[in-house]
């Protein structure tokens, strides 16, 4: 287990890894800093399953960017203007990632959110026989501190 803590605010290399001198606009930066991260993490799993094959590998990302972060420079951020619609598919977009020896994936599915991801694997590979749970994400209401429940990227 680790937690990669990126793409992050302030985004402070390209996509080969080099350092930037001053902050890109805000999707630039993200989109480099992933092109890096996944070269360097591609390299290490592939490592890791080349030593040990039965290995399993869940990566996964805890949200999408923030869409109301249209800056350049600063990590300041801007009015939103892009509509709600657009806001939640971009923080609900997280990346989901699995390596599981023998590539059983057969109960995997496009919507599948976090929640299932472990029950889904552990009946797959040791008969574990676990419910799957509704695939439901919650977004934070800065105005009012509270969960907004989203049942898929764009209701």
């Amino acid at each position: 287990f680790f937690h990669v803590l990126a793409p992050h605010l302030p985004h402070t290399v390209d996509a080969e890894g080099n350092p930037l001198s001053e902050e890109p606009e805000y999707y630039q930066g993200y989109r480099d800093e992933v092109t890096y991260v996944n070269k360097r993490l591609l390299a290490l799993f592939d490592d890791i399953i080349a030593e040990r094959p039965n290995s399993v590998f869940f990566f996964q990302g805890d949200h999408g960017p923030y869409s109301d972060h249209r800056t350049s420079g600063g990590g300041k951020s801007v009015e939103w203007t892009w509509g709600e619609e657009a806001y939640v598919r971009d923080r609900t977009a997280t990346l989901s990632a699995f390596y599981f020896p023998g590539k059983h994936y057969d109960e995997l599915y496009p919507s599948i959110s976090s929640v299932n991801l472990f029950p889904v694997f552990l009946n797959a590979h040791f008969d574990a026989e676990l419910p799957l749970l509704d695939d439901v994400s919650y977004i934070v209401d800065m105005d009012n501190s509270e969960l907004v429940e989203v049942r898929s990227p764009l209701e």
